[in-house]
């Protein structure tokens, strides 16, 4: 029987020589009074870890009785990751008289206090900075899949503080710190070094062009010859290793460097040469005004230079001189108008000249006049035309030439024009005359008629009467009028 077993009946038969026989009945109950025995399998009573993160899983501890057995488990709360503390496993093992085993076992975890230990570090590199584009990124990668490192909490990260791409500029030797974190956040480090070295000079697939531009009232040019210098005379240049923002170009002239602002005042200093036919670059042209040669020079950002060669820049002036002025007015018989107008055509009109890539001479003067004449002039000797007298409406028209260093010339035609605006002047003759009849009004006499610009004027007059009672006496009220060439009418 399998116990637990109660209260089996077990007949007995007793019989003795005689053939006598009796029967009787007990009970026989079957009884467990042993606990299980557990089967620890090499469970420790007491177990010490640097972390918790090495306690392993508990195990499946099972116990042996001669009824069923029931295991179960329960555990005390353990410390948080990297903290010190102590817990408890405890297996209980209950058969079915309920005689019951109990087993604990005691659990010491130290907090972590150490960091990682790193078991491949990681590996220098290098290649040719042509390859740095992807040799630096794969290089990175197979450091990051082959670092590690060993810890009692566990690697919680693999981190590093390279850059993406390899920094522009000269690429000098670039160190990488590799990092290894736990789950405590303690870490440490190993470097490794990714190395290149670039000792090639720039290219010019591009050579620095020779540009010629032209004058103009803008001052076009120079802002052209800024340009040119800007663009460092359209020359292009590349590198194996440098990026195109770090390539530095330098100027030179007749071997001694330049900025930009000396190579613009050796182009304005160039003026003083004149202004001819000159050979720029390879092609000769007429009329250049100035130029400036340059040596053009290329570095790259670990200083390899190359010489991007040489280009000159000219400035042709084909642009005649602008003359500003204005018209002016004479007027008539103020003074000497012959004078004046010699005079104004010798201060060239009062105008003024501009170039902007040359000085300036007056060169001469022509002319033609309302009453028909025409010429030419030096001025300060003439010949000038003559000024018409008595003539209220007589101009000139002028025509100023400037010249400048290139031949070109520049004219404006103003006029001098006499004006009259002033009536003639009746004065000198008496107030009052009396007359006997039949005797006729007198005329004016000539003497008392003036003019500032005319010679010949229209006289008039006109009269009323007064005191007509008497035959043949009366009073007679004459006003006279003259009237010039221009209209102007003075009366008395």
């Amino acid at each position: 029987w399998t116990a637990p077993t109660l209260n089996i009946m077990v007949p007995w038969l007793v019989k003795d020589d005689q053939g006598h026989m009796h029967t009787f009945v007990f009970s026989v109950s079957f009884v467990d009074a042993t606990p299980p025995v557990f089967d620890l399998m090499g469970t420790p009573p007491t177990a010490s870890y640097g972390s918790i993160v090495q306690v392993p899983l508990p195990p499946n501890i099972t116990a042996t009785d001669c009824t069923p057995v029931t295991v179960t488990y329960v555990q005390s709360t353990p410390p948080d990751t990297c903290a010190a503390g102590v817990f408890t496993r405890t297996w209980t093992a209950k058969d079915t008289f309920n005689n019951t085993s109990v087993f604990t076992q005691t659990i010491t975890i130290s907090a972590d206090i150490l960091p990682p230990v790193i078991a491949i570090p990681p590996q220098n590199g290098s290649a040719p900075c042509e390859q740095l584009a992807t040799a630096y990124p794969a290089w990175l990668a197979q450091q990051m899949s082959i670092f590690s490192a060993n810890d009692v909490s566990g690697i919680k990260s693999y981190t590093n503080n390279g850059p993406a791409a390899f920094p522009p500029g000269c690429a000098v030797p670039l160190t990488v710190t590799f990092r290894a974190t736990d789950n405590c956040n303690l870490f440490t480090t190993a470097t490794a070094v990714f190395t290149t070295s670039d000792n090639k000079p720039p290219v010019i697939p591009v050579a620095p062009k020779d540009t010629v531009a032209y004058c103009s009232s803008g001052g076009d040019h120079l802002t052209k010859l800024g340009a040119w210098i800007s663009a460092h005379a359209f020359l292009e240049a590349h590198d194996s290793c440098s990026q195109d923002s770090f390539l530095t170009y330098t100027m030179q002239m007749n071997g001694t460097p330049s900025d930009s602002a000396q190579v613009v005042a050796a182009f304005l200093a160039s003026y003083a040469n004149g202004c001819d036919s000159q050979l720029v670059g390879s092609q000769w042209y007429g009329k250049v005004r100035g130029t400036v040669l340059v040596n053009f020079f290329v570095t790259d950002a670990c200083g390899n230079q190359a010489v991007a060669g040489q280009a000159m820049f000219g400035a042709i002036d084909t642009l005649p001189p602008v003359l500003n002025g204005s018209n002016t007015v004479e007027q008539c018989g103020s003074g000497d108008d012959d004078a004046s107008l010699q005079a104004w055509i010798n201060l060239h009109g009062n105008a003024s000249v501009s170039d902007d890539c040359s000085s300036t001479t007056w060169t001469d003067f022509s002319y033609t006049t309302s009453d028909g004449q025409s010429g030419n002039g030096s001025f300060g000797s003439g010949p000038y035309p003559p000024v018409q007298a008595f003539n209220c409406n007589w101009y000139a028209d002028v025509t100023f030439r400037a010249t400048d260093d290139c031949g070109n010339i520049g004219s404006l035609t103003l006029r001098f024009q006499i004006q009259d605006n002033e009536m003639p002047v009746i004065s000198g003759f008496p107030d009052t005359v009396t007359l006997s009849c039949p005797n006729p009004v007198p005329v004016m006499p000539a003497g008392f008629i003036t003019d500032n610009c005319d010679s010949s004027m229209v006289v008039d007059y006109t009269f009323t009467t007064s005191d007509t009672l008497c035959p043949g006496s009366y009073t007679m009220h004459v006003t006279w009028s003259a009237t010039d060439d221009c209209g102007n009418t003075g009366t008395a």
